[in-house]
């Protein structure tokens, strides 16, 4: 779903960096920057990510499928959403992160625990 123009109804944006540097959104880059994203993410920023591990790594784009989250756990979630089901093992390292045990423990993982380097 798009976000009608009206809401925002903003000509530009500006904001000023601790440099001093303006940044000015306006146009089709404001407008963009105010609508929901693919799922995916910004298929620009998807493309230079792909660009980047081609570089990197020199494997062609079509061996993986690129996906950009909002953060950790959107990340997490993804994953184990695609990966697991009720009643699979999942080796986590012992401490873990607690966002992971808040998503893991609900799906029926049977969860064990393995030490982390230097524990």
């Amino acid at each position: 779903a798009r976000v009608r123009r009206s809401t925002f109804p903003f000509a530009k944006l500006t904001a000023e960096l601790t440099d001093g540097t303006s940044v000015e959104l306006s146009g089709a880059s404001l407008e963009a920057a105010l609508q929901y994203s693919p799922t995916q993410g910004l298929p620009a920023l998807v493309a230079h990510l792909e660009r980047l591990q081609d570089d990197e790594h020199g494997r062609a784009s079509e061996d993986r499928q690129l996906c950009v989250t909002t953060g950790s756990a959107d990340a997490l979630s993804k994953a184990f959403d695609a990966l697991l089901v009720e009643g699979d093992a999942l080796l986590v390292e012992s401490p873990t992160y607690s966002g992971s045990l808040a998503y893991l423990q609900p799906l029926g993982c049977r969860l064990v625990g393995g030490p982390c380097d230097g524990a």
